[in-house]
């Protein structure tokens, strides 16, 4: 079987911990509901925290990372969706990576080939 010349884009988004529920929702709305999300710490330099009247300064930021699989005439509407969900305009606001997706193995059954992300656990 040859490979599927990128008709599907795995999309990353680093986003702030508090915006998960709200882009969880979008992407929901988009029948997107097959997901991997993460914890991860984001290189954010100069952020600083008030803590019992303290103010700390930290490198290293807690973020989300979330990962869907999208078709690739899906992949532009759900990057606007996850802008809409979680762009606030401040700094720190994070980061959306997207990939060209050569193939996909599911390691269960051994069956390979094009994700179907339809909002019922996907198929393939």
């Amino acid at each position: 079987m040859r490979p599927l010349e990128a008709r599907m884009k795995k999309i990353e988004a680093i986003i702030n911990t508090y915006k998960f529920e709200t882009l969880h929702a979008g992407l929901v709305e988009l029948g997107i509901t097959d997901i991997t999300v993460s914890a991860v710490k984001g290189y954010q330099e100069g952020f600083k925290k008030m803590y019992r009247g303290i103010e700390y300064e930290f490198d290293f930021v807690p973020k989300i990372m979330v990962m869907i699989i999208v078709a690739d005439d899906q992949a532009d509407m759900a990057v606007e969706r996850i802008i809409e969900n979680i762009r606030t305009g401040s700094i720190g606001d994070g980061m959306i990576f997207m990939y060209p997706l050569e193939n996909m193995y599911r390691m269960q059954s051994g069956k390979r080939g094009e994700w179907k992300n339809s909002g019922q656990g996907g198929r393939w």
